[in-house]
């Protein structure tokens, strides 16, 4: 199997477990004392965000090539950014169609709907805190889209509160009149700094 490090420092191993776990701590120790991150693991052309190491140890009889891609911690800053002003872009009418959706008889489409927008929710929120993260480990100052994260950690904290209760038209209520113009003042943010 071909191994490499940003399409760099290509190799050929053996295609098994000892070689490749050999090879894979060698190639993560020299990503993390390069101050580098992970982007993205590329596996016979096909790129994982997540879940590769898994996918690998169940493939590794199959696996022809794989290449890790890295980023900096500033360029893993700049693309998480982007990544959440697009991901907004579509949350945010999204979520102004799932408040709608509380106000009436609940149905199964309807707990579809709001475990499509947790989820959605959820992500937003690692994004971010990941962002904090690296903006502290990077040592510059966080900009002023992150301000809003204990505001969002509340208002979380209150949907939670309603789905105990179940009190749907809450739940629609802080969809649309929280979360939706948080979000919105979270892109509008960002969309300022890039502009900055």
């Amino acid at each position: 199997m071909k191994v490499s490090i940003n399409q760099e420092q290509e190799q050929f191993i053996d295609n098994t477990i000892e070689k490749l776990d050999g090879w894979w701590k060698q190639a993560t120790e020299a990503i993390y004392q390069q101050r580098q991150l992970i982007q993205y693991v590329e596996l016979d052309g096909n790129l994982y965000y997540d879940g590769y190491e898994q996918y690998i140890i169940e493939n590794v009889n199959r696996i022809k090539e794989i290449n890790i891609c890295t980023l900096s911690k500033w360029e893993s800053i700049q693309d998480t950014e982007r990544s959440i002003v697009e991901y907004l872009d579509r949350f945010i009418p999204a979520g102004q169609d799932a408040s709608i959706q509380f106000f009436g008889e609940i149905k199964a489409e309807q707990h579809n709907i709001f475990a499509q927008f947790i989820d959605g929710l959820s992500w937003i929120v690692s994004a971010l805190e990941f962002n904090r993260i690296l903006y502290k480990e990077v040592g510059i100052s966080q900009p002023e889209y992150l301000t809003t994260m204990d505001s969002l950690d509340e208002i979380i904290s209150g949907i939670y509160e309603n789905v105990q209760r179940d009190d749907y038209i809450a739940i629609g209520d802080i969809i649309q009149y929280e979360i939706v113009p948080l979000m919105q003042e979270i892109q509008k943010k960002m969309k300022k700094s890039e502009l900055s």
